[in-house]
């Protein structure tokens, strides 16, 4: 790539400006890598096109990956130098939804009544499974057991 990239600031849904984050080297050679296999395969779905790039990425050899690294690297410490302090929770921090009325109060109740009937429902599912495996196991010693092809025991 040529130069470095300006600071990039874009604006979400709820109008609050966020710093888009800098690229890493794989980031840097889907950049300059993408026009020219899309081109060259004649690819038009992205998710075929990335497949494609992702597999040329592992099989390119180290030292061709070092520029992209070097690359992103600077990338990185330019991003640092402009944003001293910057932490993506500034970006992807919680956004809670703002709800009023009692509408939202009985929305929740049901909600809440449903989650703990699942969670009920699910334990005693467990539970059971739980005493059908081990009615079905032969009798261990104290403290032993087996896990796939391992074997441990307990102090």
């Amino acid at each position: 790539m040529s130069a470095l990239s300006s600071p990039v600031l874009f604006v979400c849904r709820s109008n609050q400006e966020y710093i888009k984050k800098p690229p890493n080297a794989f980031m840097l050679y889907l950049k300059e890598q993408r026009a020219k296999v899309k081109a060259e395969l004649n690819i038009t779905n992205s998710a075929a096109l990335n497949k494609v790039l992702g597999d040329r990425w592992t099989s390119l050899s180290p030292d061709n990956k070092e520029k992209y690294f070097q690359e992103a690297h600077q990338e990185r410490k330019l991003f640092q130098q402009r944003h001293p302090g910057w932490s993506s929770a500034q970006n992807y921090g919680k956004r809670k939804r703002k709800r009023t009325g009692t509408a939202a109060t009985t929305i929740t109740a049901t909600t809440t009544t449903a989650a703990a009937a699942a969670t009920t429902i699910t334990a005693t599912t467990t539970a059971a499974a739980a005493a059908a495996a081990a009615a079905a196991a032969p009798p261990a010693t104290r403290g032993e057991g087996e896990t796939g092809s391992q074997r441990f025991v307990f102090p």
